[in-house]
């Protein structure tokens, strides 16, 4: 077993949605060009969500969110509620992001994300 040191946490509380989706994209090691791309899709979808509930209902985004978001759908949808309905554009992408983990094998498709933010919060990488 190789020596593991723990990484400094990825700063995802600060910056656009875009930002923060590639911070968390470019901080995970991708072998199938098709989980990298169903991975970014869905983090986009969620943080436009969460960098507006950020913004306006003083929501703290960091690691163990986004990893619970990845994990619970259920969660997902009580987000999409505090959005007001008169945001649909907001609104829609986190409910886009709802509607795709319902179907299980676009929730299989994300593992290697909710794997590797996992190992990440426990130092393992």
């Amino acid at each position: 077993m190789q020596n593991q040191q723990a990484k400094p946490p990825i700063p995802v509380n600060n910056g656009s949605a875009t930002e923060l989706r590639d911070r968390i994209m470019g901080s995970l090691i991708w072998s199938e060009e098709y989980y990298k791309n169903q991975s970014a899709g869905f983090l986009m979808h969620l943080m436009v969500g969460l960098c507006w509930l950020r913004d306006n209902r003083i929501l703290k985004i960091d690691i163990e969110l986004v990893v619970r978001c990845l994990k619970d759908i259920d969660y997902i949808a009580e987000l999409a509620k505090q959005i007001p309905s008169d945001l649909d554009r907001v609104r829609m992408r986190v409910e886009e992001a709802h509607s795709f983990l319902s179907s299980n094998d676009n929730f299989k498709s994300l593992q290697g994300l909710r794997v590797q933010r996992v190992d990440c919060l426990f130092g393992l990488r």
